[in-house]
């Protein structure tokens, strides 16, 4: 009997049938929209994480003339990072009172982690003399043209002074003896240790401007001949703060150089005696591959820095590029941005290690 009134309820016209399609289609309502919305939450992360802005241009630069091969030099990418917020805003409160009490008329500042697309640059497109920064790429040609001729690192030259060329620095360094002979890796030493302007000479003495003018031209820095206020009619280079900083990143990444020549200058450049500057902002146990350029001239003081920092597991390339009329105001300007940034880097670090 129950069988037969089951059989008779299974068999129950649509108002059965109906309670089932009702309880069918909001259990697949109820599924799709889980799914719909979890995945929707997970494009969000996605996209969160990633900090991917369209409007952002992702440029690569790479190496020309070189036959079947585009050789990669780099990759310019503008991704911010919320955790990198915190050492922006830290650095334009500081730039900001440098304004007020007129210490500078210009500063750019380029902080880049060197593991992560990510990067910080204030005042990006403002044109400085690299005074002596353009001994980072003078470097570089010369170790390619060793690359290209094994043994052009142990060529001799005696040394034959002509100090109408010399910028006489502010900062004391040694300097090569007139009348001696040295190697040119010799001269690489006195030119990154010391910022040796002769052994700087020497070289461009040695070598063709046009490939050295042809190879900074890789690396998109423009050169300006005599513009009315250079003394001597010097020709010189000109450079914004990211075309500076790339030298220091195909030295970090090895994509220009072989490796053990990029290891080669990044060891020659943790040997720069200036001590003040980014060095002075942070501890002293912290490993730094920097270079320094300073200029006075008509009234204009510049000084500049870059290093890398190798600070714990999160390597960053400070660069910090500066005119105004003290030379000694500037390096202590340099020196506050370093601390500023080591100590955002800090807390950055502390809070990635505590999620």
């Amino acid at each position: 009997m129950k069988l037969k009134k089951i059989s008779r309820i299974l068999l129950f016209p649509v108002p059965i049938y109906f309670l089932f399609l009702s309880i069918f289609s909001l259990m697949a309502i109820y599924f799709l929209s889980n799914s719909f919305c979890h995945k929707k939450n997970f494009r969000q992360h996605h996209h969160h994480t990633m900090n991917l802005d369209s409007s952002l241009p992702i440029k690569q630069i790479r190496l020309q003339d070189t036959g079947l091969t585009k050789p990669l030099l780099l990759v310019e990418t503008q991704f911010s990072n919320p955790s990198l917020e915190a050492i922006e805003s830290s650095l334009y409160q500081y730039i900001n009172q440098l304004k007020v009490t007129g210490q500078l008329s210009s500063i750019s500042v380029y902080l880049k982690e060197l593991n992560t697309p990510y990067c910080i640059e204030i005042n990006p497109t403002e044109f400085y003399d690299p005074a002596s920064l353009t001994k980072v790429p003078l470097m570089l040609y010369v170790l390619s043209l060793d690359e290209l001729r094994p043994g052009y690192l142990d060529k001799k030259i005696l040394i034959s002074k002509n100090s109408d060329y010399i910028y006489t620095p502010t900062i004391s360094s040694k300097t090569l003896e007139e009348g001696k002979k040295y190697t040119y890796k010799e001269l690489l030493y006195y030119m990154i240790a010391y910022s040796d302007n002769e052994s700087f000479i020497q070289f461009v003495n040695n070598i063709s401007m046009n490939d050295f003018i042809h190879f900074l031209s890789y690396f998109e820095i423009p050169m300006i001949t005599d513009d009315g206020q250079r003394q001597n009619h010097q020709k010189n280079f000109i450079a914004n703060i990211n075309s500076l900083s790339r030298f220091f990143r195909v030295l970090y990444n090895s994509t220009f150089l072989n490796r053990a020549n990029s290891q080669y200058a990044l060891n020659l450049l943790t040997e720069c005696e200036f001590k003040k500057g980014i060095l002075q902002g942070l501890p002293a146990n912290i490993k730094v591959a920097h270079k320094y350029g300073e200029r006075f001239e008509n009234g204009v003081a510049q000084f500049h820095e870059f290093g890398i920092v190798y600070y714990e597991n999160s390597p960053y390339l400070l660069g910090v590029m500066t005119k105004g009329t003290n030379l000694e105001q500037l390096k202590d300007v340099i020196a506050n941005v370093s601390k500023i940034v080591y100590e955002g880097m800090q807390v950055k670090n502390t809070m990635s290690s505590i999620k």
